[in-house]
């Protein structure tokens, strides 16, 4: 009997979101861990431990490590969530439970299937490492193959004007799916991507897939909006980018004022010479500059005012406060909106999820939003058939 398995199969009996920490290894097999709740998932947990009590206890009785997890249940219902672990994403049959600072120093990445249709534990696929840059080497090694067979793809996020709630065009994100490992975030591979050149094959890459059916949308669907690229600050500072992206513009004959470049704050920071030239030549070329994350890394005037800068985008984390008793994060967000409706840019907002926080950005004349609150990311069909709603 695989105790990891048999772990999992009891606990996702009471399926709930759950935090792992402090777990043990036993010849590369999970035979220990603390489970941790939030105090809103416990009512449920309570629920679902009453209605399968008995079937759980007839697969933990003879099995000692089981029995002792069943009962650790019972001991951290109270506790407070921790960020330990996250699902990705719930709405996918693959989820991937990454665990990456125990408490003991092991990073753990745990991949398992959940059937879509009883909703129980298929099989559980997991590496384990003793320390945090052996499964760095794991997910790199993964990234190697998916860069050489570009096995990628991108989806779009939509933006939205917040006056008329005009569609402003889509943001593009990248996304890799894993046969084995499942939907991975670009929150853990773009990082281990900027170490290594693998980041400029893979953001010209995107760039190249944007142009593509940046044309195709501008060439059957009309589309007259906008769609924004994230550039990372690697590819911008090779030498070779400028004159790339120009003979990719040249080759897909795009109109250049619907692409939007998006850097991060720290690319206006290092080398800003070569920065500013290479910005400037292609703001030449009518192509959109816009600062991501606004508000959370360098932000000084002396960047808005050295640079061709269109658009500030305020950083979902920044958006998440704004309707907190504490005021810091209202008060930085309205400042970087009056900044850029005084110099005459255009000003988004990340990350937007209820209409408590649509209605500050409104009232404060924030031009645009972004976030699940108006449209998850889509994939390019779906886009196509949002066309049809704003023809």
């Amino acid at each position: 009997m695989n105790k990891a398995i048999d772990c999992y199969t009891v606990l996702n009996s009471i399926l709930v979101p759950i935090v792992i920490v402090s777990p043990k290894w036993d010849n590369d097999q999970l035979t220990d861990f603390t489970v941790e709740y939030s105090n809103k998932a416990c009512e449920q947990i309570s629920k679902n431990l009453f209605v399968k009590n008995k079937q759980i206890s007839s697969i933990v009785k003879n099995n000692r490590i089981l029995l002792d997890m069943y009962k650790k249940i019972y001991k951290n219902l109270k506790k407070e969530i921790t960020s330990v672990v996250s699902f990705y994403p719930q709405s996918n049959p693959k989820y991937l439970i990454e665990a990456n600072k125990m408490e003991n120093g092991m990073c753990v990445l745990l991949f398992y299937h959940i059937s879509s249709e009883k909703n129980v534990l298929k099989k559980i696929r997991y590496h384990k490492s003793c320390e945090l840059n052996n499964s760095t080497d794991f997910l790199w090694k993964k990234l190697t193959t998916a860069v050489l067979g570009k096995n990628f793809d991108l989806v779009f996020q939509p933006q939205y004007s917040i006056r008329d709630d005009g569609l402003r065009g889509f943001e593009a994100l990248i996304r890799w799916y894993d046969c084995e490992l499942g939907s991975i975030s670009p929150e853990y591979f773009i990082p281990i991507a900027e170490k290594s050149n693998y980041i400029v094959r893979l953001g010209w890459w995107i760039i190249e897939t944007s142009l593509i059916v940046l044309k195709t949308w501008q060439t059957d669907y009309n589309f007259k909006g906008i769609l924004s690229v994230n550039i990372s600050p690697v590819q911008l500072r090779e030498d070779t980018f400028l004159p790339i992206f120009t003979g990719l513009l040249n080759t897909y004959n795009i109109n250049p004022n619907s692409l939007e470049l998006e850097i991060t704050e720290s690319v206006l920071v290092d080398n800003m010479d070569d920065t500013i030239a290479v910005l400037n030549a292609l703001s030449k070329q009518n192509v959109l500059i816009s600062i991501d994350d606004f508000g959370t890394g360098y932000s000084s005037f002396k960047y808005i005012q050295c640079f061709p800068v269109k658009t500030l985008k305020l950083d979902k984390s920044l958006i998440d406060n704004i309707t907190n008793e504490d005021k810091t994060s209202l008060t930085i967000a309205n400042t970087i909106v009056n900044l850029g409706e005084y110099l005459g840019l255009e000003t988004i907002a990340e990350g937007v999820e209820d209409e408590a926080q649509l209605d500050v950005l409104r009232k404060m004349k924030c031009k645009t939003v972004q976030g699940f609150l108006r449209g998850k990311p889509m994939n390019r069909v779906k886009c196509e058939e949002l066309f049809k709603e704003y023809a």
